[in-house]
């Protein structure tokens, strides 16, 4: 089977951004993994918030749902991961610091190039195209066949 089109595959933009984190996760203080988590935690106050102010009706009811739990589920942990920064922040020492605003400031970046993909619709590997061959091919879901 080809490798690609395996649903535990992912695209470079999303696969950087969650690798990115299992770093910070392993590798850096539980203040430094909330800071790089809020970027994410963001989508659901701002994407909830304005199906919940605006609501469209062209929006599928499922995918509706989804955007009002986001909204209800991520804004509590939101809420827990700045005060996690806030309270931390300033008893570290300066060096921690540096590295909980680096941190959120490369998953903010991580969060905006995995936006711009899903705008796109391309997030290619390096080689992929229109040649079939085993590790060059995207799903079909993703080249719209599936």
């Amino acid at each position: 089977s080809d490798v690609c089109s395996s649903d535990l595959s992912a695209r470079p933009t999303r696969e950087g951004y969650t690798n990115f984190l299992l770093r910070v996760m392993y590798e850096g203080t539980f203040t430094q993994l909330c800071a790089a988590s809020y970027p994410c935690f963001v989508f659901g106050e701002i994407i909830g918030k304005r199906y919940l102010d605006a609501p469209d009706p062209a929006v599928p009811a499922g995918q509706a749902e989804w955007m009002r739990t986001l909204h209800e589920v991520l804004i509590p942990l939101q809420a827990a991961l700045g005060a996690e920064v806030d309270e931390m922040g300033p008893k570290v020492a300066q060096r921690e610091r540096e590295e909980i605003l680096w941190s959120f400031l490369r998953a903010t970046q991580h969060q905006v190039r995995t936006f711009d993909a899903a705008w796109a619709l391309s997030d290619p590997w390096p080689g992929e195209g229109d040649d079939p061959s085993f590790l060059s091919t995207p799903p079909d879901r993703l080249r719209g066949r599936g």
